[in-house]
């Protein structure tokens, strides 16, 4: 049986994993990295892919996906946004 900090730690755990792999809009996702919208336009323009949904034509992406494609650009700190 876990104890109650392995508890907190493996919930807190889960939960950035799941904010790592959620969908987000271009817009949320500049939100969730305290970065410009403008910016995030910027790294679509350059490369970054994200994922299409059925049903429709708009574009989702993930932190992770975009934090890692950040990171190889050199354009975020491995320190920044963890």
């Amino acid at each position: 049986m876990l104890s109650a900090r392995a508890k907190i730690r493996t919930s807190t755990t889960n939960r950035q994993e799941y904010m790592m792999q959620r969908l987000l809009t271009q817009q949320e996702l500049a939100d969730e990295l305290g970065l410009h919208r403008k910016t995030i336009q910027g790294w679509v323009a350059r490369g970054l892919t994200g994922y299409q949904r059925s049903e429709g034509k708009r574009t989702y992406y993930t932190v992770g996906d975009a934090k890692a494609w950040a990171r190889r650009q050199h354009w975020l700190r491995a320190d920044v946004g963890n």
